[in-house]
Order: structure tokens, then C-alpha cells, then sequence
């Protein structure tokens, strides 16, 4: 079975964390009143549509 990349997302009224899975955390995020975004300190950033991993190595 296939590993599942669960991604947390807060509501940007209340902070409420949510996990959703990778595919259905963009699709949220690509409405445009959805209500949710990417916490701050969350290993992964929304850009052109998709959540990427964030770059963590030091240059």
C-alpha cells in the first residue's frame, strides 16, 4: 500500500489545525474563499498552485 502524505492546514479565522491528504489539502487551497491556509511554521509552502516541500538545506 501506498505511503499517504498527510498535510495540516488552520483555518485563518480560529487556528483550527486539520490533516488532510497532500492532493485534497491543494484543492482546498485553490478555492478562492476556502478559509484555510498553511500554518507558518509548516515544512511545506503553496506556490503555483502546489504544495511543495520547503527547502531546508543550508547554503
Amino acid at each position: 500500500m501506498a505511503k499517504v502524505t498527510m498535510i495540516a492546514l488552520e483555518t485563518i479565522n480560529g487556528g483550527e489545525l486539520r490533516e488532510f491528504e497532500a492532493d485534497h489539502a491543494e484543492r482546498i487551497l485553490r478555492m478562492p474563499r476556502s478559509g484555510w491556509r498553511l500554518p507558518s511554521n509548516s515544512e511545506y509552502e503553496y506556490k503555483d498552485g502546489f504544495i511543495i516541500r520547503r527547502d531546508t538545506k543550508k547554503k
